[in-house]
């Protein structure tokens, strides 16, 4: 179920009382990133053992797929490990914890995952080495830096990320903050002098002193301006601090882990925004609506002639009869072991759409794409919307939601994976989900990737 977004927004006005006017100190950060304790250092001198295993089970899944298999984190891991990267004490702490799995690591590959995901993990190799060297890092960093300068710093808001919420007024539903918003709420912030409002779990009866902010800055890719180290994979315009923290109950709280990244609370204005599915059926209608479906095709020009070519070709004759050219598909869905049902759906814009829970996909019989599927799908393949010109396109792209569920609907490094995406396909470039979605239905068209968009579909779980 996708749960409705609100953009919170606040006015800049000093006297508006609509701010950020507290820091809070929390075990459970909305934003899931923890702070570092001085920027803490990264480590790449893990055994090749590790490297192996991690290779090993990599080229395994390149062959064979990871099937069910682990999350997305822990095939994000296999890589890192096999290709020998600098991991944080955040990704070792990790690891070391995947040792409550080796009761399973002696499951063949094609029996189960537990040999699998575990030498994905590094294997014994890997394991050993993060306990180890997360007992070395600790009493380095404890003894020696932290009781010196006490400084904790990371990430305080996230831009364009969307944080979960669930409350007696609104259900669930996610709020997200826009990296322009972010800009004026630091301004004011700063303004007003809070830089020492500081509490505790949200807490207003557990203000804290001796806890200030010293250091603070926004990314920005334009002025130069990077993330803090450790966390390079933020989006631009996501807001950083480092505090002193003077108070001896606190920095024990630090130490401890029983507090572990920072929360901002405040007053804000809610906006609704356009739901994910409303923006793009508003993006297949304006493609769409400039489509001419009487005269000759446009043929590849500017971006789109270095876009894969797949077959155009049909496997069902298509003809301009709406309703014979659906129960032709509906037909040809049957003849291949998939459940393909005309729907009476009002948005004309939608084409066709999956459903998980009877695993079939609906075709909306008051689609006009149904009256010429041929030449729609190849002015939308033309136009660089969609990643094939087969008319036949729309069903595999649904059978790609339905094969490849709960995947993520954003991008870990939007700006770098959304490039990668692109090369598929507009459309492919929404989020993840959608990425798999097009590349999935190009490969089944004949379409062949580079080695950028098939390690970005694995990773993105494509199978």
């Amino acid at each position: 179920m996708d749960y409705p977004v609100y953009e919170l927004i606040i006015n800049e006005d000093l006297n508006d009382d609509a701010e950020v006017s507290m820091v809070s100190f929390v075990d459970r950060p909305a934003i899931q990133r923890i702070f570092n304790k001085f920027a803490e250092d990264s480590y790449n001198d893990y055994p090749e053992a590790a490297k192996n295993n991690a290779k090993r089970a990599v080229e395994y899944a390149e062959k064979n797929g990871w099937g069910s298999c682990g999350e997305a984190t822990g095939k994000i891991r296999a890589n890192q490990i096999a290709n020998g990267e600098n991991i944080t004490r955040e990704t070792i702490a990790r690891i070391s914890g995947f040792r409550r799995h080796q009761q399973n690591k002696d499951v063949p590959y094609d029996e189960g995952c537990g040999g699998l995901m575990w030498d994905a993990w590094g294997g014994d190799a890997m394991i050993n080495w993060a306990e180890k060297k997360l007992r070395q890092i600790d009493k380095q960093n404890f003894v020696v830096q932290n009781e010196e300068k006490r400084i904790i710093s990371g990430a305080i808001m996230l831009a364009d990320t969307p944080i979960y919420r669930n409350d007696a007024t609104n259900g669930e539903y996610y709020v997200v903050f826009t990296k322009d918003t972010i800009f004026k709420i630091v301004q004011k912030f700063f303004k007003k002098g809070f830089q020492s409002n500081v509490n505790l779990q949200h807490n207003a009866k557990d203000k804290v002193s001796n806890v200030t902010m010293f250091e603070s800055f926004i990314s920005d890719k334009d002025r130069g301006i990077l993330p803090m180290k450790g966390f390079e994979d933020t989006p631009d315009g996501s807001w950083f601090g480092s505090f002193k923290v003077d108070d001896d109950n606190v920095w024990e709280m630090v130490k401890s882990g029983e507090i572990k990244g920072f929360s901002v609370e405040g007053i804000f204005e809610y906006t609704r925004k356009e739901s994910k599915e409303e923006k793009l059926m508003s993006e297949i209608y304006k493609i769409l609506s400039q489509v001419n479906l009487g005269g000759e095709g446009s043929g590849c020009s500017g971006d789109n002639c270095g876009r894969p070519k797949g077959s155009g070709e049909s496997e069902i004759n298509y003809g301009t009869d709406r309703n014979k050219n659906i129960d032709l598909t509906i037909e040809y869905g049957k003849k291949n072991n998939m459940s393909i049902v005309k729907s009476d759906i009002k948005n004309k814009n939608i084409i066709a759409m999956g459903s998980s829970s009877s695993n079939s996909i609906f075709i909306n019989k008051n689609s006009d794409y149904w009256k010429d599927p041929i030449g729609n799908q190849k002015k939308a393949f033309e136009s660089g919307f969609k990643s094939s010109p087969n008319p036949l396109h729309v069903i595999n792209h649904e059978m790609s939601h339905l094969k490849h569920k709960n995947l993520s609907q954003t991008w870990l490094n939007k700006d770098y994976q959304s490039k990668i995406a692109e090369k598929v396909s507009k459309y492919a470039k929404t989020n993840p989900s959608e990425f798999v979605a097009e590349t999935y239905a190009g490969m089944q068209h004949g379409i062949k990737y580079d080695d950028d968009v098939m390690n970005l579909y694995r990773i993105s779980r494509g199978k």
